[in-house]
């Protein structure tokens, strides 16, 4: 029997002393990697504050990313990559960009000097027929800023909406759950337009699920509105402070078919 147990613990240090180099060696090849993403990202913010050649800029960030950088979304509210932002055909890049490695489910969508109250939404995606969370899903999210535009070029009320100027991509957690610092949209320009935020839901069937979040002041007296918020279609928020920044949390059902 103690021959047996001593044979077992010689068995087992063994095993240890075999894995452990490949452990030490994959984490010595994370932090590498993580090393080399905040490099990169760092040669993006280099090469866009010397006046260089922005395509090269937007390839670094793209190395960034690919590496497993942390904090894609500082790209949506760094001042270094305005000029991404402000360009439509730099800022259509670098949302298909961050599409593809969003990975946080904390993130801030505006620039320190964006105009606008401040608001703080508190997202819970859950599956519709189960109300279980749906954790990892990506979600889209966009709206207009202050003055109810969707982009400063927009032609009429709600123009733009297909490359907006103001959006973000997060990751839910293990609890289905998202936290997005924004601002609180405007109306569509010249118009009574209830504000609100789209969101674009990834679904387990990799088709898109699309909804929306509206405020309780602004859905109370449209009946459209109030009936869909009533089936879940779309989710009507309070405000829960009565100054800047806002606090609202959205429930939000996907349904599967």
């Amino acid at each position: 029997m103690a021959t047996h147990s001593y044979i077992r613990r010689i068995l087992v240090a063994a095993v240890i002393a075999f894995f452990s180099p490949i452990s030490q060696a994959q984490d010595s090849e994370k932090t590498a990697d993580a090393d080399d993403a905040r490099a990169a990202f760092r040669q993006a913010i280099e090469t866009i504050e010397k006046g260089n050649d922005l395509s090269l800029a937007m390839q670094f960030l793209s190395e960034s990313f690919k590496k497993g950088y942390k904090h894609p979304s500082l790209a949506l509210r760094d001042p270094a990559f305005k000029p991404f932002r402000d360009d439509p055909s730099r800022r259509a890049e670098l949302r298909k960009l961050l599409g593809a490695h969003a990975c946080e489910s904390n993130v801030e969508m505006v620039a320190a000097d964006e105009k606008g109250e401040r608001i703080l939404i508190e997202l819970e995606v859950v599956d519709k027929e189960t109300s279980k969370p749906l954790a990892d899903t990506r979600v889209y999210l966009y709206h207009t800023d202050a003055e109810g535009d969707y982009v400063p070029e927009a032609d009429g009320p709600g123009g733009g909406s297909e490359n907006p100027r103001l959006f973000a991509f997060v990751r839910t957690d293990s609890d289905g759950c998202a936290t997005i610092a924004s601002i609180l949209p405007g109306s569509y320009r010249g118009t009574q337009a209830p504000k609100h935020i789209h969101l674009e839901v990834d679904r387990a069937d990799s088709r898109i699920y699309g909804t929306g979040i509206y405020f309780e002041s602004d859905t109370a007296p449209d009946d459209e509105l109030r009936d869909e918020a009533a089936s879940g279609r779309i989710s009507a928020v309070r405000l829960k402070s009565d100054e800047s920044p806002y606090r609202a949390h959205a429930r939000i059902q996907v349904p599967r078919g």
